[in-house]
């Protein structure tokens, strides 16, 4: 996409042993990073983001769902940090697994992007 970011949302479908063990980060071609979710408070190992959709816009926090994570949450950072910015270049999304032991697959993820 070419243009001026006014709102981006993401959507992120994984599937893992035990996701309270994930954090995940979005860095913008500029280098700006976002932390999208970090799940390390969660009670229990709870299982899979299934197209989950991560929007200033939506109605609950990720940690105030429940497995599986599914249709829209809040980033725990907000998404407008990128407002501004140009949409275009290499967008990096990086899922973090702080303990060994578990797997998971991360299936697909997407951005997308309303520009001005």
């Amino acid at each position: 996409s070419n243009g001026t970011i006014s709102d981006i949302n993401v959507t992120i479908d994984l599937d893992h042993t035990c996701t309270k063990d994930l954090s995940a980060t979005l860095t913008s071609p500029s280098g700006a990073s976002i932390l999208l979710f970090d799940l390390s408070s969660m009670p229990v190992c709870s299982s899979d983001l299934e197209e989950t959709i991560f929007d200033d816009e939506a109605g609950q926090e990720l940690l105030q769902g429940s497995s599986p994570f599914v249709g829209p949450h809040k980033p725990i950072d907000s998404l407008s940090n990128f407002d501004g910015e140009d949409a275009y270049g290499e967008w990096t999304l990086v899922v973090d697994d702080d303990t060994i032991g578990d797997s998971g697959t991360l299936y697909t993820w997407s951005l997308e992007f309303t520009v001005y």
